[in-house]
């Protein structure tokens, strides 16, 4: 799914970005992305190189207030696409594996 063009994005800090689709990936650690969408909370390892390396595929659960739920594979898909506008946005090379 590609970010439909009225998206907007700001920055909430030096590695952080919201966007006004109404998710949030902020760096919160040497070696971590979070992306928040809907109060639903995905930890992304990271590594950084000549550009970041984004390891989404090791992903499988959300974080929820009711407890873990399964991401989908529609969900991979999203997310992938909304790292991607986001750390885009804030001028980080990256791929998404």
């Amino acid at each position: 799914m590609d970010i439909p063009e009225h998206v907007t994005f700001h920055k909430t800090g030096p590695n952080a970005v919201e966007s006004s689709a109404g998710f949030t990936v902020s760096r919160v650690g040497r070696f971590e992305l979070e992306y928040v969408e809907k109060g639903d909370r995905l930890l992304i390892e990271v590594e950084a190189g000549d550009d970041l390396a984004v390891y989404l595929s090791p992903v499988v659960v959300w974080t929820t207030a009711t407890g873990p739920k399964t991401l989908s594979a529609e969900d991979r898909s999203r997310v992938a696409s909304h790292l991607h506008a986001a750390l885009g946005f804030l001028g980080q090379a990256h791929t998404i594996l």
